[in-house]
């Protein structure tokens, strides 16, 4: 059985033969012969079991390697890929169903295009689709705003007057907002209650988009064909139905 101490560093291997330290400390001693090697606890056998510590490590570095994917790591490389990607694993999964769950997931890639997009909307439901801007008079591409406020407020007279004179806030958090940044998908439905199907169609569009697009970029889905003839009330549930002529 390996042993704990210096020739094995507990945490890293319990049970079995002997640990890797103790198997290239044998080596080394084996090395110099039958009585050329001080008894344990010497100096020079101290010496030796350093040595056969860090030749032990560099040992290590193809078991590391293995770490570096998902369909190869152990027990504690899996989870560093399910923290990753948000993945919970179940009590009575073995290592091997682990891993069949985080590579798929890992090796996956995404598309932002239009026409790739289009075919996974499409995937979902027939009729979920991508609405474009027919008219480019009708886009917000800037409110006017700053990022942030003078870096003088005492001397409002060198760059205008600061953000909100009086309160707290420093900043406006959309300076240069644009629509240009923003995807918008219709998911035409008939008026009424959304149904269980419905809501089941509108995450999978949500966790397909926010899996996709840039950073940089939103999305807005909504039950109308046309979208873009309609305006948001924030947080009111005309954000998902969209106020229309």
């Amino acid at each position: 059985m390996a042993a704990l101490g210096a020739g094995n560093p507990f945490g890293f291997e319990l049970g079995g033969g002997p640990s890797r330290v103790e198997q290239v400390n044998s080596a080394l001693k084996s090395a110099v012969g039958e009585g050329g090697s001080a008894i344990d606890g010497t100096m020079e056998a101290e010496w030796r079991l350093a040595k056969a510590r860090g030749w032990a490590s560099s040992l290590s570095d193809e078991r590391a390697m293995y770490q570096t994917w998902p369909d190869t790591a152990d027990e504690g490389g899996i989870e560093t890929f399910e923290e990753l990607l948000a993945v919970v694993p179940e009590a009575a999964q073995t290592l091997q169903d682990r891993r069949d769950v985080v590579t798929p997931l890992w090796t996956q890639v995404s598309s932002a295009t239009t026409p790739d997009l289009t075919l996974e909307l499409e995937a979902i439901d027939p009729s979920v689709a991508i609405v474009s801007f027919a008219n480019r008079d009708s886009v917000t591409t800037t409110v006017p705003g700053r990022a942030f406020q003078d870096f003088n407020p005492a001397d409002p007279e060198a760059d205008g007057p600061i953000f909100f004179p009086g309160f707290a806030a420093k900043e406006t958090l959309f300076p240069n907002f644009s629509q240009d940044f923003i995807l918008f998908v219709s998911y035409p439905l008939p008026p009424g209650v959304l149904t269980k199907t419905d809501l089941a169609v509108i995450f999978a569009i949500q966790a397909l988009l926010e899996k996709s697009l840039p950073a940089w970029c939103n999305f807005q889905i909504t039950t109308k064909l046309n979208p873009l003839s309609c305006f948001e009330l924030d947080a009111d549930l005309l954000d998902l139905t969209g106020l229309c002529e």
